[in-house]
This record gives structure tokens, sequence and C-alpha cells, in this order.
């Protein structure tokens, strides 16, 4: 059973989902609240196994780097992520390990917890999307680095490697 913590700025759409997801077997909500404040003091004493966390909430992204680095066995689960990819690459640095959409159901809310507690990603299409496209731009960009180089800097490299190396290159 899936140990989570909701955190939403909103409070009746916390106390809601809090609701429809405590009527699961597969999902215990131990925490339902509308405000970070204080919050890693609570889950230091709950120790959910994953936090639902509204990405519209003021520093939820700040929050979620800080659950990532003091609790990394906690996965957190981002709702209601604007998706432009500024925002979804921001997520995906705090360590968010699944992404739900604003226009989700509460079927794909419930499969993505149960998912990214079993240690998978889950995301919508567009998401991945926008991640990917961020993941090709980085090894463009280290390609053209290497791309570039000078003979005279090629050659001193290749000075420095083994004979074993040099066959293999």
């Amino acid at each position: 059973m899936t140990k989570t913590t909701i955190f939403s700025a909103i409070r009746i759409y916390c106390e809601g989902l809090s609701q429809i997801l405590s009527n699961q077997d597969q999902i215990e909500v131990v925490e339902a609240n509308n405000s970070l404040e204080d919050a890693i003091l609570k889950l230091d004493q709950l120790m959910p196994h994953m936090i639902l966390l509204d990405m519209m909430m003021p520093h939820s992204c700040d929050f979620a780097k800080q659950v990532s680095h003091l609790f990394p066995q906690i996965k957190i689960v981002a709702i209601a992520v604007p998706e432009d990819e500024q925002n979804i690459i921001k997520c995906a640095e705090a360590g968010i390990s699944g992404y739900v959409a604003r226009e989700a159901t509460i079927k794909e809310l419930i499969n993505t917890v149960i998912t990214a507690d079993n240690g998978e990603f889950c995301c919508p299409p567009q998401i991945a999307a926008a991640v990917f496209s961020k993941v090709q731009n980085m090894a463009r960009e280290a390609k053209d680095k290497y791309l570039f180089v000078s003979d005279s800097q090629l050659g001193s490299a290749l000075r420095d490697l083994t004979r074993r190396e040099r066959q293999i290159l």
C-alpha cells in the first residue's frame, strides 16, 4: 500500500483528492495539506512513500528539490505542471517521479501514483516530448563541442592513450 501525502494550494482540491484516493485499496492518504510551511517536519514524522504536489503552489519546485535531497526514497508526483518546456525541465531537475496533467482523469492520477511507486516514470506524451527535446539539445551541444577539436589537440589526446585504447578508437 502506497502511503501518500497530498499538497495543494487549493484546500477543496486537496480534500477532494484525499477522499477519492483514500477509497483506493492501493493508496493510503496519510496527510492532505494546503501549505508547504513545516511540511518537511511532517514528512520526517509521517514518512510517506509518495507526495502528490500541486505545482501551482508557490515554491513547489524548491520544495520538491529539498524533499528529493533530504528524502530520496520519497517519490514526488507533480500535479498541474504548466506544460511549457521550462517548467517541465525545472520539475525534472527537482526530482519529480511522475507528472499528471491538468486535464487528467482520476484513473490517470491513480495509475501515475501506482506506477511511480513501482519505480517507473509516468507522464503525458507532451511532457515526455519536452524532456526528450531537452536531452536531444544537450546531446547535440555536447557533440558540437567535441566536433571542433583541432588536429593538434586531437594528436595530443591520442598520444596520451595506450596502444590498446588507440586500437579501440
